[in-house]
């Protein structure tokens, strides 16, 4: 009979069940079954008892739940990135290259408040080329969305090397200044 199996199953599981927690298995068929569930827990950074709410899941503790809390894991992650940052630099550029173009634009929307169609306008209107090399991106990617730091607003597109470049001088025009002095300078020393 194919039902007996599996009701002879789910009894044996019972049984089992039963013996795990210290009842008898006789051929009494009530059974009392103790769920625990974890509602709170303490963080080992900070040693408070916290809310499970307060940690990030991960399936591969017991607890389904991070060691630390939110609040702490962001401080050690942040910490760890101002000590690394060629690390988290060669993770982020990985992480990015691999990204379909979908997931870009989904970024560029989070990030910036532009939608793809509005990138490829911009695109169009550059004739795919950096604003200010007048290139194709040398890295064969898409032109990255430059936008001012104070404001958040999206000034153009520049290949990786340009909007680098802006960063690295912190957008800052006294710096170009004295930069391209210091270029000339050298050219009229030659």
């Amino acid at each position: 009979m194919p039902g007996a199996g599996s009701r002879m199953r789910s009894v044996n599981v019972f049984r089992y069940a039963a013996t795990a927690i210290g009842l008898s298995t006789g051929s009494a068929r009530i059974f009392v079954i103790k769920i625990f569930v974890m509602t709170e827990k303490i963080c080992s950074s900070c040693k408070k008892l916290k809310p499970l709410e307060a940690f990030y899941k991960e399936s591969r503790v017991k607890d389904g739940h991070m060691r630390r809390c939110k609040i702490c894991h962001g401080l050690a992650t942040a910490k760890y990135r101002t000590q690394n940052p060629e690390v988290y630099r060669k993770a982020s550029s990985k992480y990015w290259n691999k990204c379909s173009e979908a997931k870009r634009h989904t970024a560029w929307l989070k990030r910036y408040g532009l939608s793809k169609e509005e990138y490829e306008i911009m695109f169009k209107k550059q004739n795919g080329l950096c604003l200010i090399c007048k290139k194709q991106c040398s890295s064969g990617q898409n032109l990255s969305v430059d936008h001012c730091h104070r404001t958040g607003k999206v000034r153009g597109l520049l290949c990786k090397k340009c909007n680098t470049a802006l960063g690295m001088l912190e957008d800052n025009i006294q710096y170009f200044e004295t930069a391209i002095l210091y270029l000339k300078n050298y050219e009229e020393s030659l």
